[in-house]
């Protein structure tokens, strides 16, 4: 398990000091493990949006994440990483496990959050397996999104900014808790789509290159909303299985609208997998020999 450090500044004492207990209480149920590090040791900075500006603006300058702390629920800092004051344990374990899976080679970088398949494999497995009970996946703004029985359970802002790619979402893992009444919902199949279509530019792990795919029916771009991408793709792939080289090549759309295509129809339940043809084994060839006796035996009769 990789080891990070953390620090915070402008916390206020006892902030600060249930920080460093909520950490300990992570410890093991993190994606990584965290300690407590001096600001020139630390790996992610947690600091109120008014303490050391000119620091905060360094640390994003270099790429390197900063979590801010919040009193307004409705205030929208510039980081992609967001907590609400007070303090809770599941919302900074959702945010530091976001960080962790975000986490690049070099430990002073992070990745386009974009780069994690974490929520996209969490989705497909929910969506196969079937797994009871409620999951909860959250994100850098320590917005929530809780799934079961095949629906997706979120405020009517957060789905609205996962529609508009605004959202980055880490893994669903199972809930501690239910969650608060009065949210709106969607077909886990949706949010699949969603999810996929804004999600890793790259060949998602479960395709391959090699497979031809087509659609088992159309998106319901009435409901999901639609781009002239996803039309002619979708026109596309419901007229024959084509494999993704075949399908760029065809719809002449860049590689990666494609793989994000064909994730969010994957995770949606519409893709249908055609595995390449199987070759048929060649029949044993016949030597000189047994050629020439069964020529001869044809040219007497000999046929037993």
């Amino acid at each position: 398990m990789r080891t990070l450090g953390i620090c915070d500044i402008g916390l206020a004492q006892d902030t600060s000091h249930a920080l460093h207990s909520m950490l300990k209480i992570l410890d093991g149920r993190a994606t990584a493990s965290w300690r407590q590090a001096p600001i020139e040791a630390a790996d992610v900075l947690i600091a109120r949006p008014g303490s050391r500006p000119d620091l905060i603006a360094d640390w994003n300058k270099q790429g390197r994440p900063v979590v801010l702390l919040v009193d307004d629920s409705s205030e929208q800092p510039p980081s992609p990483f967001v907590l609400r004051h007070p303090l809770r344990v599941m919302p900074l374990l959702g945010v530091l496990d976001l960080i962790a899976e975000q986490w690049s080679d070099d430990p002073r970088r992070v990745q386009d959050p974009r780069a994690s398949w974490t929520a996209a494999e969490s989705i497909r497995s929910l969506t196969e397996g079937g797994a009871g009970g409620w999951h909860v996946a959250r994100t850098p703004g320590s917005h929530e999104i809780w799934v079961r029985d095949g629906h997706a359970h979120a405020a009517a802002s957060t789905f609205d900014r996962l529609r508009g790619n605004a959202l980055t979402t880490g893994r669903f893992s199972p809930a501690t808790s239910a969650p608060p009444t009065g949210l709106a919902h969607m077909s886990l199949q949706d949010l699949g789509w969603f999810i996929g279509l804004h999600g890793p530019a790259g060949l998602a792990p479960w395709l391959s290159r090699d497979v031809s795919y087509s659609l088992r029916r159309w998106p319901d771009f009435g409901r999901l909303g639609a781009s002239p991408e996803t039309i002619e793709l979708s026109a596309i792939t419901a007229a024959q299985a084509r494999t993704p080289v075949e399908l760029a090549d065809l719809s002449r759309c860049h590689a990666d609208v494609v793989h994000r295509f064909l994730t969010a129809t994957s995770l949606a339940g519409l893709l249908a997998v055609r595995q390449p043809a199987a070759i048929p084994a060649a029949a044993p060839r016949q030597g000189a020999w047994t050629r020439l006796v069964g020529d001869l035996r044809r040219h007497l009769g000999l046929f037993t």
